[in-house]
Order: C-alpha cells, then sequence, then structure tokens
C-alpha cells in the first residue's frame, strides 16, 4: 500500500521500516493525537498483577465517568467499543443495509464499514468552504438509505459545521427515517465559544454520536471507544457486538483518564494557543493557503502549481517529519496535506524544515 493511502496513526510504521528510521526518532504530525501523555497513565502498572481477570461485561463505573465527562444525566444509551472504530463497522454491520451517506472529504473509514458490510457509500460533496450542502444531503437520500455519517469537526478539514445546520440534518434524519452519526472525536479541541455536542438530542432524534480516548489523551494503542444514542438504537447495536472487546488496562486507563481534568486542561490550552501560533506561521509560506480550523490540526492547500502533496511529504520524511498526504482522499486530490497541532518546538521545527526543503525546490521553477 502506498503511504498517502495509510490512515495517519499507521504512517509511522510503515515510516520507520521503509526509511530505516527508529520509531522514536520520526515526529509525527500525521497522526492526529494529542502530544501531551498524562502523567496519570502511570498509575496502571499497580493493576498489572489483575491482569489475570476477564474484563467485565456491563462496565459500570466506566459508563458512569463517561456519562460525567459527556454531560449526561444517565449511563442509558452509552456503549462501549475497542476504540470507536470498533462502533464504525458495527453500526454498519446492525444498521446499513443499503446506502449509508457521506459527505466528503472525510474520514475514510467509514466508506471502508459501509463497503464491508456490502453496503452502498453515496458521496455528497461539500460546498467550497468546506461546509455541510444540506439541500444536496437531502436530495442524496433515498428509499435504499439508511445513515449519514458525519465527523465534526469534520477530519480532514478541521472545520466545526453550524450548530443550526447539524440540527436541521438531525430533522431530515427523523423525517426520512435514517440515523445520523456524528463522530465527535476532535470536539474536545474545538473553542468553548462555539463548541456543542449532539448527545443532547439523542433521545429526540435518531442520532448515534462517537468519541474516544485516542484524541485528547494521546493514547490510541489502548483502543477505547463509546457511542451514544437512544437507549432502543444502544440494543440494536449490543446485539451485535462481540463481547470481551475491551482490556482491562483500557477499562482502568478510561476510568482515571476521563476524571484527569487538570491534565485536559492543559492540552486544551496548549491546542488553542498553538493553533494561533502555527496558523499565524503557516500563513507566512507564500505558497500554502491555510484552511481555518476548529480542532487539532491544520488542512493545507499547496498553491504553487509545481508542487504536489507528495512532494512535501517525501522531503519532510528523509528529516524525520511525518504529515499527512491527502492525495488519496476523496474529494480533495495531490494539493492537499495535513499537520497536527503538537508542542511549540514541534510545531517551529516543522515550518523551520518546511522553508528548508521546500523552498529550494520551488526556487528552481522560478
Amino acid at each position: 500500500m502506498k503511504l498517502n493511502e495509510l490512515h495517519g496513526g499507521e504512517v509511522e510504521w510503515a515510516v520507520s521500516e521503509r526509511y530505516n528510521i527508529p520509531i522514536s526518532d520520526i515526529v509525527s504530525f500525521a497522526s492526529t493525537v494529542s502530544p501531551l501523555v498524562p502523567t496519570s497513565i502511570s498509575s496502571l502498572v499497580h493493576r498489572l498483577d489483575q491482569l489475570y481477570l476477564y474484563p467485565a461485561r456491563d462496565h459500570v463505573r466506566l459508563k458512569e465517568t463517561i456519562a460525567r465527562h459527556q454531560g449526561l444525566h444517565d449511563t442509558n444509551g452509552i456503549i462501549l467499543g475497542c476504540g470507536s472504530t470498533e462502533l464504525i463497522h458495527l453500526f454498519s454491520q446492525a444498521v446499513v443495509h443499503g446506502e449509508a451517506i457521506i459527505p466528503v472529504p472525510s474520514y475514510s473509514e467509514y466508506e471502508t464499514a459501509v463497503r464491508k458490510c456490502e453496503g452502498k457509500p453515496v458521496f455528497v460533496e461539500q460546498t467550497d468552504d468546506f461546509n455541510l450542502d444540506i439541500a444536496a444531503i437531502e436530495g442524496a437520500i433515498s428509499p435504499r438509505t439508511n445513515a449519514i455519517f458525519l465527523c465534526n469537526p469534520n477530519n480532514p478539514t478541521g472545520r466545526l459545521y453550524d450548530k443550526t445546520d447539524l440540527e436541521e440534518l438531525a430533522k431530515i434524519a427523523s423525517d426520512r427515517e435514517v440515523v445520523l452519526v456524528v463522530d465527535e472525536a476532535y470536539l474536545a479541541f474545538a473553542p468553548e465559544s462555539k463548541k456543542y455536542s449532539m448527545s443532547r438530542l439523542v433521545n429526540s432524534y435518531p442520532i448515534l454520536v462517537l468519541n474516544s480516548l485516542s484524541k485528547l489523551f494521546g493514547v490510541p494503542s489502548l483502543r477505547l471507544g463509546w457511542g451514544i444514542s437512544s437507549p432502543t438504537l444502544k440494543e440494536i447495536l449490543e446485539r451485535h457486538k462481540i463481547p470481551w472487546t475491551i482490556s482491562n488496562l483500557a477499562v482502568w486507563a478510561g476510568e482515571e483518564l476521563l476524571l484527569d481534568v487538570a491534565h485536559q486542561k492543559k492540552v486544551k490550552s496548549l491546542i488553542s494557543s498553538q493553533r494561533a501560533d502555527l496558523g499565524a506561521q503557516l500563513q507566512r509560506l507564500k505558497w500554502l493557503k491555510v484552511w481555518p480550523s476548529d480542532c487539532n490540526f491544520f488542512l493545507l492547500q499547496i498553491l504553487d502549481g509545481h508542487l504536489a502533496a507528495t512532494d512535501v511529504f517525501e522531503a519532510l520524511v528523509k528529516k524525520g517529519i511525518v504529515v499527512r498526504d491527502c492525495s488519496s482522499i476523496r474529494a480533495l486530490g495531490n494539493k492537499f496535506f495535513r499537520v497536527t497541532i503538537r508542542t511549540q518546538a514541534d510545531n517551529r521545527k516543522l515550518v523551520s524544515l518546511m522553508k528548508e526543503t521546500i523552498l529550494p525546490t520551488l526556487t528552481l521553477h522560478c
């Protein structure tokens, strides 16, 4: 598989093997997770003598912790998964028997899950500024449509959709008897003044909201995700779920990390400040268009006609820096790549190397 076709979190391993770079020496701007690992995770060491235990099936304490984290009044609609990826595939298996609408560009796993269950993805292009085209989405709904998949804020554009648009789409989904899946993996990074969650509407409309530990806490290896829906939809999904897909380590980590408010504030503060700082630095590169972001990464568009995203990727990877080449993502192409917001030192190293490695290439074409 080509490197530009890999998930952002997989590319580091492939780069390490292909370029013979130790994985610890790679600085990844491709994986969209927090650069800060919480110190509270060290508490898991004291529970390693309990690894002989099978995980419980109900996970009452963890669900209560998730409900508190999400601002929910009860746990009735919470379903757990081995990362949100399991829930994307579980939902597709249980619900998508016909068509699923996916506004693009978007996270490719939705398409993968739908096709795996022999469903048909129906792609609707977003507007020129990467907003939702509500009329086009509604027009794409057919008698065979079972679901609409959204990522909010969207990956790879970083766009937080307008609240009124999402509410309108929820009403349309209800009227047309389809389920609206809203993946809120990056919502924690959105500005507080703009942030909202569709989880408050799950008992009024056919909505499944997804989230996970991976992005905010920077621990994708632990594989813990959750879905929030009405109890009825939750029961449909539970009937298709394989038992014991969540390890005790993931459960214990979730119970600790979701209560670590101090770390969450630290991460959000870092991303907020560095979003402004890195965005300003990138905007000084005249060969780039920096698309506005409401989360922890930027979608960058190459304006120079002689340069492609793969050129940028190849130039940086030789320096141990990995960005996400977006040329394989639907509705984008070879002029787009994505960079995750990291620490100030990492971000400035990225910009410095972009100047060192890319500017000489551009000068040759002048």
